[in-house]
């Protein structure tokens, strides 16, 4: 919590938040709906913790916009719906992405990590001529392929 935070609404979805007010011209988005619909509440820092901590904000913002706010909970729910669905597509994606090198030449997967001692020690022994793994990460336990 910075000297220069505001509390905003966001008037598509009704979602609140402190950020630093810039000018309405560089707002930030919500975090919620991504909507640049967002204005700036008088209320201090102070005070919109502890509304929210004593669950009284709802109802601030309900007596503040009486209209808006029956729409606010039907669009929130499904913002925070497709926000979540989003967050366990991106976090599927990424457990998804656990890569599994293969050999280029019979394609197995039984492979062998080439390590910089094996290096160091073939460059140690042979010299010049011990260099020809150095570019080289796995070998593979199938055929003997390095690469």
């Amino acid at each position: 919590m910075k000297n220069n935070d505001y509390v905003f609404i966001c008037k598509n979805c009704g979602n609140t938040g402190l950020r630093p007010f810039t000018g309405n011209k560089d707002m930030s988005p919500c975090a919620i709906c991504h909507s640049k619909n967002m204005q700036k509440l008088d209320l201090s820092v102070k005070e919109y913790l502890h509304m929210k901590r004593n669950k009284s904000l709802q109802e601030y913002i309900t007596r503040l916009f009486p209209e808006e706010s029956k729409s606010w909970e039907s669009n929130l729910n499904q913002a925070q719906i497709e926000h979540e669905s989003f967050k366990k597509k991106i976090e599927s994606e990424s457990t998804q992405d656990n890569y599994i090198p293969t050999c280029p030449i019979c394609g197995s997967t039984s492979l062998s990590k080439i390590t910089n001692t094996h290096k160091v020690g073939k460059m140690f022994m042979f010299g010049v001529f011990g260099m020809g793994e150095n570019g080289k990460m796995w070998k593979c336990d199938h055929c003997g392929s390095r690469f």
